[in-house]
């Protein structure tokens, strides 16, 4: 592969930063589908193989989208700049259907985790409304706007940890929450100090109604806790089928081993609580703000707009970059283009397209006979052929503050 590289194809439609991008496969679809969604509210279902949108929505008020998750039910969870958290049926199509809002913080870069509980009860895990050092842990019914409890308010973390920091560690406050990803019942916390901190949810024995309506029903117990980016904050985290990887602003990439963990129950409930500091590889970028496994490639998006592919060992493969047009545009008809205003940027000004979004989807190379015939039974042979090529290659996702979204191939060195 060559080290610089252009994409395979773009997509463009928004007409504003794409600040948010979500793979899905919806039920009875073989087709994976893309949901972008951009700074001004609008959110735009992509069919990823004709390249074209299925649909779209607009907010009414415009919102800049934060982040996006799939919670089942053929719904959405959709943060919005307005400290709103709106969920969306979408299994209707075309039809957009708001089931559920809740006020939730956006004053940070925090993103939401959504726990799916059964018949219809989730769990929402985010900042606190008005603090965003702590955390507020929520549970609701999908079906009834009043079923809407907060089972923890303004959760902290940094009492619980003092007996483990001793004297390396210099810090009265854990700072704010960066980051959210939920893996095997356990929410990791990426947090400003650099520390990523994993905490599980303690099932009552019995309970009348659903596991985790009532506070007097559960607690919270931490169950991991690593300082690896310490004193730098952790700007992503995501999980992988070992591992949940964390990045921040210097060159390493922090490991965190989610099957190695003490997780409470009736054998290791009094196991003690270890601070893990060692587990990180370097890696040949800085300032990673996205970090993404697909397969056994590594994807790293940086500040400056670059996209560093590594292998499963950490080895360099290929480097994505999409160029600013250096032909800047003004209304001043006295203007030139010899002028130097017009053609000298500054150090602040880079060369590089700011990337807001980074996601990958993974290469299918078997399929099953229920699919195939599912398949063919609802797309014709051009089409399958199409599919066929797209799903038996990785790709790599970037959303870009123009507003456009780039697909690269990933193929080994």
């Amino acid at each position: 592969m060559n080290d610089l590289r252009l994409p395979d194809y773009t997509l463009r439609f928004h007409k504003s930063s794409v600040t948010t991008l979500l793979v899905l496969q919806l039920p009875g679809d073989p087709t994976p589908v893309l949901l972008s969604g951009d700074a001004t509210g609008v959110l735009i279902l992509w069919n990823l193989i004709t390249r074209r949108p299925i649909t779209n929505y607009h907010i009414e008020t415009s919102p800049r989208l934060v982040a996006l998750q799939y919670i089942g039910l053929a719904s959405v969870a959709v943060l919005c700049k307005d400290h709103k958290l709106r969920i969306f049926n979408i299994g209707d199509l075309p039809r957009w259907k708001q089931v559920y809002e809740i006020p939730i913080n956006t004053l940070n870069f925090a993103n939401f985790v959504i726990e799916n509980l059964g018949d219809a009860w989730f769990r929402l895990i985010c900042c606190n409304t008005q603090d965003a050092e702590s955390i507020d842990i929520y549970v609701f019914h999908l079906t009834d706007l009043h079923s809407l409890r907060r089972v923890y308010k303004g959760l902290k973390f940094y009492e619980s940890l003092i007996p483990l920091l001793g004297d390396t560690v210099k810090l009265d406050k854990l700072g704010i929450a960066m980051k959210f990803v939920e893996c095997n019942g356990v929410i990791y916390c990426g947090m400003e100090s650099g520390f990523v901190i994993g905490f599980t949810m303690i099932k009552a024995k019995k309970t009348d109604g659903p596991e985790d309506e009532e506070p007097a029903n559960q607690s919270v117990r931490i169950v991991y806790v690593s300082n690896v980016h310490y004193p730098d904050p952790v700007l992503d985290l995501c999980v992988t089928p070992q591992f949940i990887l964390s990045s921040s602003t210097g060159n390493k990439i922090g490991v965190h081993d989610w099957r190695k963990l003490s997780y409470p129950n009736s054998s290791n409930e009094n196991c003690p609580l270890v601070l893990t500091k060692d587990n990180f590889k370097r890696v040949p970028l800085s300032q990673v703000s996205h970090v993404k496994q697909v397969d056994d490639f590594l994807l790293l998006a940086s500040w400056s707009g670059e996209i560093v592919v590594l292998d499963q060992h950490y080895a360099f493969i290929a480097k994505f970059v999409k160029s600013k047009s250096l032909l800047q545009v003004t209304e001043n008809s006295k203007g030139n283009l010899q002028g130097s205003s017009a053609t000298t940027l500054s150090k602040e000004n880079s060369l590089n397209c700011k990337i807001t979004s980074l996601q990958g989807i993974s290469a299918v190379h078997v399929r099953t006979e229920a699919e195939n015939k599912a398949m063919s039974a609802t797309i014709s042979m051009g089409k399958k052929r199409r599919l066929q090529k797209f799903i038996e290659n990785a790709w790599c996702i970037v959303s870009y503050e123009d507003g456009s979204i780039a697909f690269y191939r990933l193929e080994e060195a």
